[in-house]
């Protein structure tokens, strides 16, 4: 029995830390392309762009439309 519930103690407070781990938000809002270029670094051919209004490393040679489904 108390190695069942230190079993059970053991997942909830690990299920605690996933979940608040999780909750955090990764990407950088902006409105436009100059807001990501001193909140993200990008390594080459790479460079920052404001894609639905999150900063994100897309390549320098493809143009692509933003609010296109594919990325």
């Amino acid at each position: 029995m108390d190695k069942r519930l230190k079993f059970v103690y053991v997942i909830v407070h690990f299920l605690a830390l996933f979940l608040a781990v999780m909750n955090v938000e990764a990407h950088f809002q902006c409105h436009i392309d100059s807001e990501c270029e001193n909140q993200i670094k990008c390594v080459l051919p790479r460079v920052a762009k404001c894609v639905r209004y999150k900063c994100d490393c897309v390549r320098f040679d493809a143009e692509q439309d933003p609010w296109s489904a594919r990325t």
